[in-house]
Order: structure tokens, then sequence, then C-alpha cells
């Protein structure tokens, strides 16, 4: 059987279309790849790739529920479209108002591997008006399983199967249209091995690449990626092989594809983001009214120099103070960062990451010395936690003057689902159990929010103000 395209547009050589599944038409005097057109009628915003292959899939239904890989036959848990339909603008949106204020060593979020979460950078370049960023180390998923080259044959990065997988499947997949749109297509020059003289292959352009041995060295820290090998695009010592990294650049490379083979290097996407044109905003004083102090009324607190004044929804009254929580998802964070051994770890507000974000680097520079004098202390009780041998770790009040809701509060505050709904994003809570931390669902349902502790998820920061 010859070559077929499907009608989702993939050129296929098998007999299912790795892009969308299809099934190729059973015809077996196909002899080009314009005779023959398959039946393809998926809808394309339904899309993610195998984390075991990285594969392309794309389902009908909304609900994805152990979806098979075509390719390799690895079932996918149940992920909900909708919810990456309505987060996607909002997600999108916070990605792009943080990459103006970072710096070399910084690490952002950019795109998701759907639906596995999240994609971490971190910024190894900067140029006017342009990032280079590296994917993070953490975040690999189905990157560890690509080859350099799926074959065993000589290869370049002109030639190789990871270029055409990285600027194709995963540029496709991975980014929202504003995120793609931001990545800046880049002339790759691939140079020759300079301890061996393999060449290096022709010139490409490329909006998503690995770095040559030359760039690993001089852009890579020493304490960077210790724990795992990654591919460079830098041939090895002979033209079927590659250099890798690991704490340093290893010029003899290892064979293009070692299919099976655990220690194969991994692959690491690198991108050059534009910074340009992304509004900013200067602080204006703003002038509040105590008559707006009405439980479910709005007011503006605070500034961020990305979207204005801070808008925020008014949850409660008593007496001269008001309880507050952010109209809209403020950030994405994580709750907090794991310890590299995490046998004995437990998720607790009391100690975690968000919260000394929240009462540090928030609180100093969002809001000003007046609004400050403003923020009353907190004594927020924190519930026990029940492992999974059934001993209790013991959870204290804490004092804090921003803090998020518990479980408790967010079903109390809220007349229901529908106002707990926050721009189509789920958002996290500070109530914890063993392994996870609690959230509301982009549908508004408390619970169905809930992530891992390392985990990026939406924050709205609350917290108690005179009036």
């Amino acid at each position: 059987m010859g070559t077929w395209i499907c009608k989702c547009g993939k050129e296929c050589d098998g007999n299912y279309c790795p892009k969308c599944g299809s099934k190729c038409p059973e015809q077996a005097d196909i002899e080009s790849v314009d005779k023959t057109l398959s039946e393809c009628d998926v809808k394309e915003e339904n899309v993610f790739l195998c984390i075991n292959c990285g594969s392309r899939i794309v389902v009908n239904s909304n609900n994805v529920k152990d979806v098979e890989c075509i390719k390799c036959g690895l079932k996918s848990n149940s992920f909900d479209f909708n919810y990456l339909n309505a987060s996607t603008p909002t997600i999108a949106r916070l990605n792009i108002e943080a990459i103006p204020d970072l710096k070399i060593g910084d690490e952002f979020i950019y795109g998701r591997f759907t639906p596995y979460g999240q994609i971490k950078w971190r910024v190894i370049d900067i140029k006017e008006g342009k990032i280079e960023a590296i994917c993070h180390a953490g975040y690999n998923a189905f990157l560890d399983r690509q080859p350099y080259n799926e074959e065993l044959v000589p290869s370049t990065w002109d030639k190789c199967s990871l270029r055409r997988f990285l600027n194709e499947e995963f540029i496709d997949n991975v980014f929202s249209e504003e995120e793609r749109n931001r990545i800046i297509s880049t002339e790759i020059i691939s140079e020759d091995n300079s301890l061996f003289g393999t060449t290096g292959g022709d010139s490409t352009v490329d909006e998503v690449f690995i770095l040559s041995a030359s760039e690993a060295s001089r852009l890579i820290p020493n304490d960077y990626g210790k724990k795992r090998k990654w591919w460079l695009r830098t041939p090895g010592y002979v033209d079927y092989s590659a250099c890798f990294y690991s704490n340093e650049v290893d010029y003899i490379g290892e064979l293009v594809n070692r299919k099976g083979i655990v220690e194969s290097p991994s692959a690491r996407p690198v991108i050059w983001v534009d910074t340009s044109g992304i509004q900013r905003f200067t602080r204006e004083n703003t002038k509040e009214n105590i008559s707006d102090y009405k439980k479910g009324n709005e007011i503006e607190y605070g500034f961020d120099p990305h979207r204005g004044s801070i808008k925020w929804r008014i949850l409660d009254v008593k007496d001269d103070r008001a309880l507050i929580i952010s109209k809209d998802i403020f950030r994405e964070r994580l709750f907090d960062i794991k310890p590299e051994d995490d046998s004995d770890y437990v998720p607790m507000w009391e100690n975690c990451n968000i919260r000394k974000w929240l009462n540090g680097e928030f609180f100093d520079n969002f809001l000003t010395e007046e609004e400050k004098k403003r923020v009353l202390v907190t004594n927020n009780p924190n519930s026990n936690i029940k492992r999974y041998d059934n001993s209790i770790v013991e959870a204290h009040f804490t004092n804090d003057k921003v803090f998020l809701l518990s479980e408790e509060e967010a079903l109390s505050y809220f007349t229901g689902d529908e106002e707990r709904i926050c721009e189509g994003c789920s958002w996290m809570l500070r109530t914890t159990d063993s392994y996870s931390v609690k959230g509301v669902g982009y549908t508004g349902e408390v619970g169905k929010g809930t992530s891992s502790p390392d985990g990026y998820n939406g924050i709205r920061p609350a917290m108690w103000i005179k009036c």
C-alpha cells in the first residue's frame, strides 16, 4: 500500500491516520497521496497528544474517557474538553501577561500538554523584544519517548523526525492561538561536531527546535537538568548518532534511535517568544465610596500593572469590615513545591508556597501603603489531615493577611455553583487532603477543581479589610 491523504490533511502510510485515528480506505491499489481521501469528520478542537508516543489523538466527544492511542495502544484517562475550550482564553492571557517581566533563569508557564497539565519553561536568553526558553526538565511527559529519528539511519537536524514532530504535532497541539502567534520563526544553523567533524546538515527555519552543542555549553548552567540527558541537534561521532547534554555536552553522542532503551535522551524543546506589544498600565488613584461595601458588590483595591486596578467581589460584611475575593483569576500558580523525597510529604496550607507568596510578594507589591494598613490579620482555621495509614497530621490555625478560601467557605459564601464560576477556569482552595489540594471546578462545583499540590491552578486571593 502506498501513501494516502486523510481528510484531516495528514499524509499517512499505515492502516490508520496518526493524526486523527481514521482508518485507511480499504483499497489495496493506492499508489499516490492524491488518489484517495479517508473519512474524517472529527472536531479539530478536541485534540491531545499521546503521553507515551506523542501521536496526535482527535476525538469526537467533549468528555474523553479511556481513549486508546491508535499508534501505541495506551489508554488515556478521562478529560473534559469543555473545560479546555472554556479556560484556554484566560490561561493564554495569564501566560502572555507574565512574559515581559521575566529574567534569565526565571520559570514560567506557556502552553499545556492536554490533558496532562501546563508546560513549564526556563528563560535561557533575552534579546530586545523576545526571550528564549527551554522546556523544564520535570515537564517532559511524552517528550521522554521521542527519538532523534524514528529510523536508525544517518540523520541530521534538517531531516530528523524529532524536528518534524516539534514543528507539527507539538506546536499545533500544545499552544493556544494567542500563544502560538507569539512564537518566533528562527533560522537554525546546525554546526558540525567540533571534535569529530561529523556534518551538521543544512540550516532550517523553525518555530520549535533543540539546542546545539555550543548553545548548550553557553546557555545552560551546570546545575540544571542533572537528572536527565537530552538531545542536542549537533551530530555525534558518526552520522547516525546525535550529541546529548547531561551536566555537560557529550560529543560522542547516542544512536539516533534506541527503541525500548529507557536511558535514551529525551527531547527538550526550545522557543523564542515575542514580548513586544503587551499592554501595561500605570497606577492611578482610585476613590472608594463607603456605600459600595455591600455583600455582592464589586470594588477596586490594589493595582496590577498588567490589568490596572484589581477588581474584587464582596463576599461578606460584618460591622466595619468586609471579606473580599478577586473577581477574576489573578494568576495561575502551584500550591506548593514538593521536596525531592516526598515520601512523608503532606500538602498543608500553614507551610505551603502559595501562602508565602500571597502574604509576601502579592501583599508587598500589589497594594499601596494605605491599602495595606486596612488589611486585617485573619485567624484562619485549617482541617486536620488523615493519611493513607489512618494517622492524623494536625493542622493549626494560621494568621493571614491574604489567603485562599477553605472548602467550607467556598460553599457558604456563594449561593450556588453558578456564582462560583470564574472565567471558565478552576480555582484553588486552601483545604487539602493527604495527596491533593481542593478546588472549585470551572462549572463552579466545589471539589471538581481538585489538583496536585505541584500542579498549576487558578488563584483568587481573599482578605478581610476595614470598610
